[in-house]
């Protein structure tokens, strides 16, 4: 694998955006948000379809270095950033994201502030979003904006206008909710790093939805694979230790970590709930991530050069 391929696997989102992609960690969090709009993607190899950068190719090569060979099935990103990005900006601005009203098409009284002193719970029905059935923000909330906020929009607003459109017009106006949490930027990159993509079963992914948090979806996978006594061989082929408990004590060892404090005891779904608790995840995954990352780059650098000495002719 070349030196270019490699440097990709450390961000897929350079691959995906091509001369969209700004480089510079302080534009890492415009990055992610250009990821989740097609309209900034310049490279649109066979499998990749929005929102899922890990079905590049390059990715299975990698993967493939480390299965002899073997055909990859399925990968996945492990640790989501929009569920804990989007639940910090509600936490940090709930007088743009978590406003007082109903979207209901029979109520036409006009959002309103969110009283400070009794505020409405950080809620994934509330904004930013980003799936496609409420990627267009709802009428009432541009003239929400335009009452309150106008600087918050551009003089003509468009006729379909995106949350992640509203994001990135604002980047420079959020970047002071950025930088309460330093771990974020890391993080942004680092989601489209092979360090945060695993080989999953097909469908493993389904139904994740607002549980979208590696700690569940590890041991959900611990499960399914110690049915069959896969669950060791799985971690020590693609070198998952850095996200998992390694304790002797066989009932614990290869354990999910908890990405904060109760989060894999508590109730499946749950969202941090604080600033502490979001920072606790960002330490962990940002950590976890790099670490992994180290490993597989250089194991892929390595049996890439064993397998192009191998394939050299022998004069």
């Amino acid at each position: 694998m070349n030196k270019q391929n490699l440097d990709c696997l450390k961000d897929l989102k350079k691959k995906l955006l091509g001369s969209n992609y700004i480089t510079g960690k302080n534009n890492s969090i415009k990055n992610i948000l250009m990821a989740k709009e097609g309209k900034y993607y310049q490279d649109k190899e066979g499998k990749v379809i929005k929102g899922h950068i890990e079905k590049y190719g390059v990715v299975d090569k990698a993967f493939e270095k480390l299965t002899d060979g073997k055909p990859i099935e399925h990968t996945d990103v492990l640790h989501s950033f929009w569920h804990t990005y989007k639940t910090m900006m509600q936490l940090e601005r709930p007088d743009l994201f978590r406003p007082s009203g109903s979207l209901k098409k029979d109520n036409f009284i006009p959002l309103e502030k969110p009283d400070k002193r009794n505020l409405p719970k950080i809620d994934n029905g509330f904004p930013p979003h980003a799936s496609d059935k409420y990627s267009v923000i709802h009428k009432k909330y541009i003239e929400y904006y335009q009452h309150y906020f106008p600087e918050y929009l551009p003089n003509e607003v468009p006729k379909k206008y995106t949350w992640i459109d509203f994001l990135l017009y604002n980047n420079d106006k959020f970047s002071e909710v950025y930088d309460k949490y330093p771990k974020l930027k890391d993080f942004a990159k680092l989601t489209h790093s092979i360090g945060n993509i695993i080989v999953v079963p097909k469908g493993f992914n389904t139904g994740r939805g607002t549980n979208d948090y590696g700690d569940f979806a590890l041991k959900s996978l611990r499960t399914f694979l110690d049915s069959f006594n896969a669950w060791e061989d799985y971690v020590t082929k693609f070198h998952l230790e850095s996200f998992l408990n390694l304790d002797e004590n066989q009932s614990e060892k290869y354990s999910p970590i908890s990405l904060w404090d109760g989060h894999l005891y508590g109730k499946a779904g749950s969202l941090p709930k604080n600033k502490t608790e979001i920072e606790e995840f960002l330490e962990n995954v940002t950590s976890s991530i790099e670490e992994r990352e180290k490993i597989l780059l250089k194991k892929v650098k390595d049996k890439s050069s064993e397998i192009e000495k191998q394939s050299m002719p022998d004069f």
